[in-house]
């Protein structure tokens, strides 16, 4: 089903506040009091599409990822590969990239399967990339381990 605008402003003001206060505090310290009041919406609007300030992070993830998968398909060389390696790691080491903050929080077991999914396609594009066998394992163990290894 197709958000309106309403619904994706208000989701995208929430995960505004959400990102913001992540800066400040640990994820289990924010209430969806502080929430609301940073994305400047009521409680009962947030109720509608979120039960707990984690459900927020948890489906900036699900985007994240999605797209992030979405341009492993785009990637045709080995070259190509490596640019994307290289900006995700800049991405990961960047404090203010919600990037850093999925590794960081580790939410359960969705955390899990996104990061074997993308592992997934990563796999599955650097089997058909023309690279070499020491450059795919390093891209293979970065998917597999590394990144809960960051986080």
């Amino acid at each position: 089903m197709k958000e309106n605008q309403r619904t994706k402003l208000t989701k995208k003001l929430l995960k505004e506040s959400l990102l913001n206060l992540l800066k400040e505090k640990d994820l289990d310290s924010i209430t969806v009091t502080e929430l609301c009041a940073g994305a400047q919406i009521n409680r009962t609007t947030f109720y509608r599409y979120y039960k707990f300030p984690a459900d927020v992070l948890t489906e900036m993830e699900r985007e994240l990822f999605t797209e992030m998968r979405d341009a492993l398909k785009n990637v045709k060389t080995a070259d190509e590969a490596l640019d994307y390696l290289k900006t995700i790691c800049r991405r990961c080491a960047d404090k203010t990239d919600p990037l850093g903050f999925f590794l960081r929080y580790d939410i359960g077991a969705e955390h899990a399967l996104i990061l074997r999914d993308l592992y997934k396609s990563g796999s599955d594009f650097y089997n058909n990339v023309d690279s070499d066998e020491e450059h795919n394992k390093i891209i293979a163990t970065y998917f597999a381990g590394g990144a809960f290894f960051y986080s």
